[in-house]
């Protein structure tokens, strides 16, 4: 799960915004394609103040002819660090809005220096995009295979199922919680089992305390009567597994199918 959150965070970390003869493109994400806004949907740009930890902030609004408003991405004075260019910056986007605002939408701009643009380097595009496409797609179908893996149990237990016996405590080992580890034997004395861990939610206090338990057939746990808590945890991260998993079929391969279907058009005669 941490490996998921890291690369998540390594993809989605590139925010940045560009102006060009075109509009204002952006994106919050760094990941898929960016927003344009056209300079004719452009009303205004803002610079909104906001209370931070360290005092007051800075941060850039576009105003759209409809009325709503978006705020465009690294460009914050105040909050991640100082920019003492702010000022200067969103007058030169309102100088090109005054511009190009007032000429029709160009069927093809001609690129312009940006006015803004991020310190995400190309490379760390190329990483992320990497990242996305090979890493991600991987880390998620891990940690969906082994979440099914450990629901089957925890779900089991938490449902009633499984043998029922008691948990002897032998040995706790805590960090930021504790993981208690000992002897489980079934009611009936069939099922002995040394060295298993207990799942969360059992009330062992020290060494030795005994607990009732159930065994459903997991390689490590054994689960306190009544299954516990570990059910919502297994569940929680075997869902994020799949929803990245989906998104990724969504924006990598189901995606270049509806490019390549762009590209080539419709069969003459079908």
């Amino acid at each position: 799960m941490a490996v998921l959150l890291l690369l998540l965070t390594l993809t989605f970390r590139g925010a940045w915004t560009k102006v060009d003869a075109a509009g204002i493109s952006l994106t919050h994400t760094g990941l898929g394609r960016a927003r344009l806004l056209p300079w004719q949907d452009i009303a205004g740009v803002q610079i909104n103040h906001f209370r931070t930890q360290s005092g007051i902030g800075r941060n850039v609004k576009v105003v759209l002819r409809d009325g709503r408003r978006r705020t465009l991405p690294m460009l914050l004075d105040g909050y991640v660090g100082p920019d003492p260019d702010l000022d200067r910056k969103v007058e030169e986007i309102r100088d090109r809005m005054s511009h190009y605002g007032s000429l029709p939408a160009p069927e093809s701009a001609a690129p312009v220096p940006a006015v803004v643009e991020s310190a995400v380097s190309r490379g760390n595009a190329r990483l992320r995009r990497w990242t996305w496409r090979y890493l991600a797609p991987a880390a998620a179908l891990m940690i969906l295979i082994f979440g099914s893996l450990d629901a089957v149990p925890a779900w089991s237990a938490h449902l009633g199922a499984g043998k029922h016996g008691t948990f002897t405590a032998t040995q706790v080992d805590c960090r930021r919680t504790c993981t208690w580890t000992g002897d489980f034997t079934s009611d009936d004395g069939a099922d002995v089992r040394s060295g298993v861990v207990l799942g969360s939610g059992g009330k062992v206090h020290q060494v030795g305390d005994q607990i009732p338990a159930v065994d459903t057939g997991d390689r490590v746990d054994v689960y306190p009567r009544g299954g516990g808590d570990d059910w919502i945890a297994v569940s929680g991260s075997t869902l994020v597994g799949a929803v990245v998993l989906a998104v990724w079929v969504w924006t990598v391969p189901l995606r270049s199918v509806r490019e390549r279907k762009r590209a080539t058009g419709p069969v003459p005669g079908i």
